[in-house]
C-alpha cells in the first residue's frame, strides 16, 4: 500500500490566532501526531491526552482514542492506531486534548491528502500561527 501524507490545520480553542498545520504519514499513529502537536504547540509529554473522531471534546468513549491507556480503566480505544484505519475525511472535525487537567483543547481538520516528500520526517510542522501561550504558568510550575 502507497504510504500518505496526511495533513491537519490545528487550531488551540480558546487561543484565537494560534494553530499550526502538520503533516503525518498515513502510516503513522495517533500517537505521532500527538508528539508533532505536542512539539507544534511547546507542551510536555507528561499528561493523558485524547482525541475524539467526532470532533467534540470529551464526547463518548465509542469516538475516543487515548494515551497512555490502561485498557481495563476505559471504554475508550488505544492511540496507537494507524491513521490509515481511522477513514478520516478531509473537512470532518476531530478534537484533541491534552492534559486532562488544565485541558489544552485543540479542533484538527483533514486538509488534504499529498504524496510524501523524498527523505522527509513525520510528523513535520509545515507551519505555525500566532504565539502559543506557556504550558504553565510560573505560580504552576513551583507549586
Amino acid at each position: 500500500m502507497q504510504d500518505s501524507v496526511y495533513v491537519f490545520a490545528a487550531r488551540l480553542v480558546d487561543y484565537d490566532g494560534v494553530g499550526c498545520t502538520i503533516a503525518i504519514r498515513s502510516s503513522q499513529t495517533l500517537e505521532h501526531l500527538h508528539r508533532g502537536l505536542r512539539r507544534a504547540f511547546n507542551w510536555h509529554d507528561d499528561h493523558l491526552y485524547s482525541f475524539w473522531l467526532s470532533g467534540v471534546h470529551w464526547d463518548g468513549p465509542e469516538t475516543e482514542f487515548t494515551a497512555p491507556v490502561e485498557l481495563d480503566e476505559t471504554e475508550a480505544r488505544s492511540a496507537a492506531v494507524r491513521l490509515r484505519d481511522l477513514e478520516l475525511e478531509p473537512g470532518r472535525p476531530i478534537a484533541y486534548l491534552f492534559d486532562f487537567g488544565d485541558q489544552w483543547r485543540v479542533l484538527l481538520e483533514l486538509r488534504e491528502r499529498v504524496s510524501p516528500e523524498p527523505g522527509a520526517r513525520y510528523p513535520k510542522v509545515l507551519d505555525r500561527i500566532g504565539t502559543p501561550p506557556p504550558q504553565y504558568t510560573y505560580d504552576e510550575a513551583d507549586s
